[in-house]
C-alpha cells in the first residue's frame, strides 16, 4: 500500500512578539500604535517580530496571518494584506477600521509553525456629521386641494441616509425632521 501525506517543515523554536520604545521584547503580543481609542474609520499600525531560540531576529523568508472578527466580516482591512511576508524578521500592516466599532481582537500566526501573538484594538463607535438627501418619490408633488388630477399626487416618500465625516452611513441615530414654509 502507498499514501501521500502533505506535510511542511517549520521552525518550531521561533516565537513572536514586539519590541516596545526601551528595546524590550514582549512576547505573544502584537504591538498596535496608537495603543489608545482608535477613531471610527482610523488607522493603527500592527508590527510583529519574529525571534529564533537564540533571540535574535529571525532571518529567511516567514509569513505572519492577521485575523480578527472585524477583518473576518470586511469591516477593517489591512495594507498589506494578510499573509505578510518578511525576510528580515520584522512585520508591519496597517489596519484601517472601515464600520466596525467596539473591540477587535486580532491574533497573528506564524505560518508554518505554532507561534501565535495578540492584541485589542477599541474603535470608537461612528459619529453622524450630516444628514444627506438619498431620494423621493414620486420627486413632484402639489399642494393638497389644488387639483392636479389622478396622476399628480400630495405627497412622496423621502429618503435620507445619516452619515459620519468620511460619508459614509451611520446606523442608529434619531434624526428630527420640522417643515418650513
Amino acid at each position: 500500500a502507498t499514501g501521500t501525506l502533505s506535510f511542511q517543515i517549520g521552525n518550531t523554536g521561533l516565537r513572536l512578539g514586539y519590541f516596545d520604545e526601551d528595546g524590550l521584547f514582549i512576547e505573544n503580543q502584537i504591538g498596535i500604535e496608537p495603543g489608545a481609542l482608535l477613531a471610527s474609520q482610523g488607522r493603527a499600525q500592527l508590527s510583529v517580530a519574529i525571534l529564533d531560540e537564540e533571540g535574535n531576529l529571525s532571518g529567511g523568508t516567514q509569513e505572519i496571518r492577521f485575523s480578527s472578527g472585524c477583518l473576518s466580516s470586511a469591516q477593517a482591512t489591512l495594507d498589506p494584506p494578510s499573509p505578510v511576508i518578511t525576510g528580515d524578521g520584522k512585520v508591519a500592516t496597517t489596519y484601517s477600521a472601515s464600520g466596525c466599532s467596539g473591540t477587535d481582537d486580532i491574533s497573528a500566526s506564524l505560518v508554518g509553525a505554532s507561534s501565535q501573538a495578540f492584541g485589542s484594538i477599541s474603535i470608537a463607535p461612528p459619529q453622524a456629521t450630516g444628514v444627506t438627501f438619498v431620494s423621493a418619490n414620486p420627486r413632484t408633488i402639489v399642494l393638497r386641494g389644488t387639483g392636479g388630477g389622478s396622476e399628480r399626487k400630495d405627497s412622496s416618500q423621502v429618503v435620507f441616509q445619516v452619515v459620519d465625516s468620511n460619508g459614509s452611513p451611520v446606523q442608529g441615530v434619531n434624526v428630527k425632521f420640522s417643515l418650513t414654509t
